[in-house]
């Protein structure tokens, strides 16, 4: 067991820059290809060659949206950790130092502030932190690491996480929804069993006992298994993101939504969606909108005065 975490952190150590463009290339490849394909062959053939204004402003609209959400979440992970947070928090006008720990695990009115050592950052953190063997810091709020986003899910872009998966859940139903068309229409009297034949297990068992290619066939079949995969994947987890706002948990389960609030047992719906939208959450899945998100102000009181400054 020791010899296997051992090679674990060898290649993490060595090969995370490559895991973390890898993820993203697949990302933004699948994004290109399922819109490619089903603007520039799918539609023209299932228009007979017309215009579609419509489907190009939709899928502009939902590309934007992709696009623009994933270049936050890879900007806002450094809102991640706990100092870059706090040093950027307008309220806060006390003076900071650009290396802190935590002095004390209550604060000076008796609430409970839990704290933990972190043998890998080699530092006092909060309970709230965990670290992340590929980001190489300790992430505040940690849901997961995302290798297809290219980071971790944190409190600083969570909610860039989930708008993400909204439209890719969208534009991915969408793409599904073109390609059954596109099947029903031009792909079912090639196949003798119809839609059974689309699996892509069934399909490359066939071709591979028939040794009989087709490679048009196989790029749809191909194209199908992606989108119904992406869409299947992205509802997933966008319904489980949402389920863990609400009842204010993450997907590693090592804080309790309590724990943000400070003298608070039982936090409001409200209170646990603003955690991670703000205050008007649904404008998040309109239009990508820059603002940091906040901490509760007890909470961000009594964490910034057990910060001090390591001689």
């Amino acid at each position: 067991m020791q010899r296997f975490r051992d090679l674990k952190r060898i290649i993490v150590k060595r090969f995370h820059y490559c895991i973390y463009v890898l993820g993203l290339c697949y990302t933004v490849g699948a994004i290109c290809l399922l819109a490619g394909t089903c603007l520039c062959y799918v539609c023209p053939r299932l228009y007979d060659g017309g215009d579609f204004p419509k489907t190009l402003i939709f899928a502009t609209l939902v590309l934007s949206e992709l696009f623009v959400n994933l270049a936050l979440f890879i900007i806002r992970a450094s809102y991640n950790r706990i100092d870059t947070l706090l040093r950027h928090d307008q309220s806060l006008t006390l003076p900071f130092c650009s290396y802190m720990t935590l002095s004390r695990s209550l604060s000076g009115d008796g609430t409970h502030f839990g704290t933990k050592f972190c043998s890998a950052c080699q530092a006092t953190v909060p309970k709230l932190c965990h670290h992340c063997p590929l980001c190489n810091y300790c992430v505040f709020k940690r849901d997961h690491h995302c290798f297809f986003m290219g980071g971790c899910v944190g409190f600083g872009n969570q909610r860039h996480f989930i708008v993400f998966l909204f439209w890719a859940l969208i534009g991915a139903a969408y793409a599904l929804y073109m390609t059954t068309s596109f099947f029903n229409t031009f792909q079912w009297p090639l196949l003798p069993f119809g839609w059974f034949d689309c699996l892509l297990p069934v399909y490359l068992t066939k071709r591979l006992l028939l040794w009989d290619w087709n490679m048009a066939q196989f790029g749809f079949v191909m194209l199908l298994s992606l989108a119904f995969s992406s869409t299947i994947v992205a509802a997933i987890f966008f319904f489980v993101q949402w389920f863990f706002v609400l009842t204010g948990r993450s997907m590693i389960g090592y804080f309790q939504m309590a724990d943000l609030f400070l003298g608070k047992d039982n936090p409001t719906l409200g209170q646990r969606i603003a955690l991670v939208f703000g205050r008007h959450w649904w404008l998040n899945f309109l239009l990508p909108l820059p603002y940091l998100n906040r901490l509760d102000k007890d909470y961000r009181r009594v964490l910034y005065s057990h910060y001090v400054k390591v001689l």
